[in-house]
């Protein structure tokens, strides 16, 4: 019997595509599957997927910098993105994300069934800012426009949030369930890539696994400043836990965040030349130490331990699903969750936390009793 084509709309960053992946392989079983993402996060998608389903896109609202600017939109291609949806011929189109613009690509991919979450206080993350607000107002009129425009609804199927501070996984899993899918989140949840390593570093993680001890790997980078802890935060971290008990520990050398590999001595540091092998050296590592970052993601994806720094969201909505309990986070910004809208100063919630809060979640994992594999999960 041939399968209904089911069209996916996740076009955010990484950790927002690896979150969708428990979704993707329970829909794989039931439809032929279509992905429509941004390029940079496709090889997490290539991870289950072929190349042939996946419309690969960059939305104009993903800069921040004149998101909003005529030229940006008359250079986004969008008649070739939608001849590529419609070619798709899709039965169903979803998407996770409360955002009226998402609904506008599903009606106009010709999809009969949409199904999504609507722009309301419920669906949206930290809708009570100013600036969700005014979002959520534009997203209702965008909606009115474009069902008007169409002679059609967006959605034809539409859901809210079980539970507001739920993780956002579970707002998959709401979705799964209406499409009678076998929900499944036990790790991991793709197979890294088979890569080729370089030399060095493959002799090296033989002898950190020869030595009995746990790998760890440390990533300081992120996309955005405000979720970079401090730099000397973590080579201060790195003096003071892994050079004293001589544990294992890659850190990988993000362009952004630089941490003078000369001054770490004992430590290997990295810099992965793409994504396929970033992933197979996460997966041969045991634990990782990283910021709020598609980092955490890809590692708990994978079956790892992860303790991640978190700044401007909230834990409970996009800790590395399984790894709540090692998020490291002080809530001592009137606005926080700003979602990257920081309107102090300085960036106090990343200040806030301290070297010994971090060092306390890698002991948790640390110690000889400790439970390294991710926890099974519903």
């Amino acid at each position: 019997m041939l399968k209904q084509s089911l069209l996916i709309f996740e076009l955010r960053m990484m950790g927002d595509a690896v979150m969708s992946l428990p979704f993707v392989r329970a829909a794989k079983q039931k439809y032929t599957v279509f992905v429509c993402c941004q390029p940079s996060v496709a090889d997490v998608f290539r991870t289950l997927l072929p190349d042939e389903q996946l419309v690969l896109w960059r939305p104009p609202w993903l800069d921040e910098e004149k998101k909003y600017s005529l030229s940006k939109w008359k250079h986004a291609e969008i008649k070739p993105v939608l001849q590529r949806l419609r070619a798709v011929r899709a039965q169903i189109a979803i998407t996770v994300w409360a955002d009226a613009r998402i609904h506008l690509l599903m009606a106009l991919s010709g999809a009969i069934e949409r199904i999504g979450f609507p722009m309301n206080a419920r669906n949206v993350y930290a809708s009570q800012l100013t600036w969700r607000r005014r979002q959520i107002l534009i997203g209702r009129g965008l909606n009115l426009i474009g069902s008007l425009g169409l002679g059609r609804k967006l959605l034809t199927q539409k859901f809210f949030r079980a539970d507001y501070f739920q993780h956002h996984v579970r707002d998959w899993r709401q979705l799964a369930e209406t499409l009678d899918l076998n929900w499944n989140v036990e790790f991991p949840w793709f197979s890294a890539p088979q890569v080729s390593l370089p030399k060095r570093l493959s002799i090296w993680l033989e002898d950190a696994r020869r030595s009995g001890q746990k790998i760890w790997l440390l990533h300081p980078g992120a996309r955005t400043p405000n979720r970079r802890w401090p730099l000397e935060q973590f080579r201060a971290l790195i003096e003071q836990t892994f050079l004293p008990g001589g544990m294992p520990l890659i850190v990988i050398d993000p362009m952004e965040s630089r941490l003078a590999p000369g001054r770490l001595p004992g430590v290997f540091t990295y810099c992965p030349a793409s994504l396929a092998e970033f992933f197979g050296i996460v997966n041969a590592v045991d634990c990782v130490v990283c910021n709020d970052t598609g980092v955490g993601h890809v590692a708990a994806a994978l079956g790892k331990r992860v303790v991640s720094i978190f700044s401007a969201n909230r834990p409970e909505w996009f800790a590395p699903y399984g790894n709540l309990d090692l998020t490291a986070a002080k809530d001592v910004c009137p606005h926080r969750p700003c979602l990257n809208h920081c309107v102090m100063p300085s960036y106090i919630c990343l200040e806030a936390v301290t070297v010994e809060m971090v060092k306390r979640q890698i002991e948790k994992l640390n110690s000889p009793c400790a439970q390294i594999d991710a926890p099974l999960l519903s």
